[in-house]
C-alpha cells in the first residue's frame, strides 16, 4: 500500500512540476525580452502599415482633389458652353424675328412699289401721248399752212411788160428756188419738239408755197406769148 501511494504521489508531483508550475511561476527575463521583441516587432509592423495607409490615403486624397478640380473645371466649361449656346440661340431667334419682319415689310412694300411703278409708267404714257398729239397737231397745222393758196399781188392796169430784145432774152428764166433754211423759222411753222425743228421731222426741206408756184407758171406762160411782140417792136425801132 505504501508503494502504491508513493507511486501516485510521485506521478502527481511530476505532473505538477511539468504542467502547473510553468503556468504559475513568473516568466524569466529571457522570456520577457523575447516577448518584448515580438511585441516591438508587431508594433513596428503596425506602424509601418499605418504609415503605408497614411501615404495611400494622402495619395488618394490628392488624386480626389485633382479629380474634383478637373470636374469643377469641366462643369464650369459646360456652364460656359451652355451660356454660349443660350446666347447664340437667343441671337438666332432675334435674327430670325428680324428677318421675318423684313420679309413682311418687303411683302408690304413690293405691291406698293409695283403700284407706284405702274402709276409712273401710266403718267409717262400719258405724257408721251400728249406729246404725240401735240406733234400731230403741229404737223397738221404745218401741212394746212403749206397747202393754203395765197394769190399774188394785183398788177396795175397800165403795166406793160418790157419787150424782149432777142428771142433768147425773152425766154422764161427759171425762178429761183428758195433754199431750205438751216436755221429754225421764227413763225409758227418753226416750232420745235424735243429740241428738233419740225422741218427736220418732216424731211429736212421746206416746201414751195402754192401761190409762188402759180406765179411762176403765169410768168412762164406770159414769156412764151411775148416773143412775137418783142420782135415787132424791135423792127419798128429800126
Amino acid at each position: 500500500m505504501a508503494t502504491v501511494s508513493g507511486s501516485v504521489s510521485y506521478g502527481l508531483y511530476q505532473l505538477a512540476k511539468r504542467y502547473v508550475v510553468p503556468i504559475i511561476a513568473p516568466p524569466t527575463p529571457e522570456a520577457l525580452a523575447a516577448d518584448k521583441a515580438a511585441i516591438d516587432t508587431a508594433f513596428s509592423d503596425a506602424f509601418a502599415l499605418l504609415e503605408s495607409l497614411k501615404t495611400d490615403t494622402e495619395a488618394l486624397k490628392e488624386a480626389e482633389e485633382k479629380r474634383n478640380t478637373k470636374v469643377d473645371q469641366a462643369l464650369e466649361e459646360v456652364e460656359r458652353v451652355v451660356e454660349t449656346l443660350k446666347e447664340s440661340s437667343k441671337r438666332r431667334e432675334d435674327e430670325t424675328k428680324r428677318l421675318n419682319d423684313e420679309v413682311r415689310n418687303l411683302k408690304d412694300l413690293i405691291p406698293k412699289a409695283l403700284d407706284g411703278q405702274k402709276e409712273s409708267q401710266a403718267a409717262s404714257l400719258k405724257d408721251l401721248q400728249a406729246e404725240l398729239k401735240s406733234l400731230k397737231a403741229l404737223l397738221v397745222n404745218r401741212a394746212t399752212a403749206t397747202t393754203r393758196f395765197t394769190p399774188p399781188p394785183a398788177q396795175p392796169a397800165h403795166f406793160v411788160p418790157p419787150p424782149a430784145a432777142t428771142v433768147t432774152s425773152a425766154a422764161p428764166s427759171p425762178s429761183p428756188v428758195v433754199a431750205p433754211s438751216s436755221e429754225p423759222a421764227t413763225n409758227g411753222g418753226g416750232q420745235t419738239l424735243g429740241g428738233k425743228p419740225l422741218g427736220a421731222i418732216t424731211g429736212g426741206q421746206r416746201a414751195i408755197p402754192a401761190w409762188q408756184l402759180a406765179a411762176q407758171q403765169k410768168a412762164a406762160a406770159a414769156a412764151a406769148a411775148n416773143p412775137t411782140n418783142g420782135e415787132s417792136s424791135s423792127s419798128e425801132a429800126k
